[in-house]
């Protein structure tokens, strides 16, 4: 994973997600991550995550 761009329905929630995404990310890895608020492509969605990755 090169990077995560992450959109948040409600930047109060900011706190949550970001335990949620340290606890699934492998510890001692920190792909460049950045966090904004939007409004989703449906009401019942907290967060949306956009990760580019590549492979060798």
């Amino acid at each position: 994973m090169l990077r995560a761009t992450i959109w948040l329905a409600d930047m109060s929630d900011f706190g949550e997600l970001k335990e949620v995404w340290h606890a699934w990310v492998p510890e001692g890895y920190e792909p460049a991550h950045a966090y904004g608020e939007a409004k989703l492509a449906r009401a019942e969605l907290k967060a949306e995550i956009i990760i580019d990755a590549a492979y060798d």
